[in-house]
């Protein structure tokens, strides 16, 4: 049905039939009217479209629109603007004599030659201490015995960077301890028949200073602590930040003075101290105030970091009975400390870590992840893949047997 069915013109709206389907109602168009083209309508005369944008209508022929373009284009071109303007005189500034210069102005970071020689050397030993590692250990020190460090005042600058470094990375402690044990070959011209390096008694002068200071620095911040809280003639958001800042240098000074005790284990350890220093300097004035009362968690903090690194090489060296017996002493009034039930579990729980540490030989349960080379981790890798291998075998023999 549909197929005869005839279909409506579109146009016309008159019935086609089915013979005049695929052609056109020529009729119907004619008819139309034929619309015109609106003209174009005139642009405005703005100076950012192009002048041929201007001319008129794009249907025009080529040669119409290039007369037009050129006919208007000297109508619609704007003339330019002329800003006149007047500039103030130019006033020259005193210059003083002691002016301060930035480093680009004053030429001491283009000129070598005019930076002093201690801010060179302090600059090249950061920089070679900011790159060691254990797998360029060899090649950097190597760099830094080159520097010529010559005279006591450069010796001290060297010690108190690497000092710096190694209280403040307890990580690479180790490293910088084997640093300083090969720069304790360093010597003066005037002091080559001295029976101790210059750089080794410089850097244990340090460690000694430092020891003792943090103890004053610390009871110094506990009493301002104690004034902060009495005081009532400030708010309670300025007591609340004062105290915020209290902590947090007592946070940093803590972080400093585990730094150094781990530093002068890894020193001891290298043979650059005697048991003797250890146990009646370092171990004896940790437990000193044991008797005034309650350590401080910090102090027990330091002696179990202090036993945990040593504990191995001083029990051996106690081979005579005197030093024996004072190693046996003070490790138990260290254990004494876990029985008190006024400390903190944490704090009672590490005492019992270094109490298990020394029944098991002084081999640690979990080895602490250290900075190693690359040599180290795949030896370490292959060696734990052999003990799977054997496992595995041993494993399925017994599977076999059964």
């Amino acid at each position: 049905r549909s197929a005869t069915r005839a279909r409506t013109c579109w146009c016309c709206a008159r019935r086609r039939t089915r013979s005049s389907r695929e052609s056109p109602h020529f009729d119907c168009i004619m008819e139309r009217p034929i619309l015109k083209a609106e003209p174009s309508r005139p642009r405005p005369n703005n100076q950012f479209v192009p002048s041929w944008e201007q001319s008129g209508s794009r249907n025009k022929s080529r040669d119409h629109r290039n007369r037009s373009m050129d006919k208007n284009h000297s109508m619609n071109v704007m003339k330019p603007r002329i800003i006149e303007h007047t500039l103030a005189p130019v006033v020259t500034r005193k210059k003083s004599s002691n002016a301060w210069l930035s480093k680009r102005e004053d030429g001491t970071k283009k000129d070598p030659k005019k930076v002093p020689d201690l801010k060179v050397l302090r600059g090249n030993i950061v920089a070679i201490l900011n790159k060691i590692t254990p797998q360029n250990f060899k090649d950097l020190s190597v760099q830094i015995l080159q520097l010529q460090i010559d005279n006591k005042e450069k010796l001290e600058i060297a010690v108190e960077i690497i000092f710096e470094k190694a209280v403040l990375e307890p990580a690479f402690s180790q490293t910088y301890a084997n640093l300083c044990k090969i720069m304790g070959s360093i010597k003066f011209p005037e002091e080559q028949n001295a029976k101790v390096s210059p750089f080794r008694k410089t850097l244990l002068n340090r460690c000694q200073k430092e020891f003792f200071r943090e103890k004053s620095d610390e009871d110094k911040l506990t009493k301002q602590m104690e004034e902060l809280q009495a005081r009532t003639d400030i708010t309670d958001n300025e007591k609340t930040i004062e105290v915020e800042e209290l902590m947090y240098q007592k946070s940093k000074l803590k972080k400093k003075m585990l730094g150094n005790i781990n530093f002068i284990g890894e020193l001891f350890n290298l043979g650059m101290l005697s048991s003797k220093i250890i146990i009646s300097q370092c171990i004896g004035n940790l437990l000193a105030k044991r008797d005034e009362g309650k350590l401080d968690d910090e102090v027990i903090e330091c002696l179990a970091k202090l036993f945990s690194t040593v504990g191995l090489k001083l029990e051996n060296e106690c081979d005579d009975e005197m030093k024996k017996r004072a190693f046996e002493k003070s490790f138990s009034d260290f254990k004494d400390l876990g029985q008190n039930s006024t400390y903190a579990y944490r704090i009672r729980f590490m005492i019992q870590d270094v109490v298990d540490l020394r029944e098991n030989n002084w081999v640690p349960r979990r080895m602490e992840a250290k900075p190693q080379r690359i040599e180290d981790i795949h030896r370490e890798h292959a060696k734990e893949e052999q003990q799977k291998k054997m496992e595995a075998s041993v494993a399925a023999s017994s599977r076999k047997s059964k």
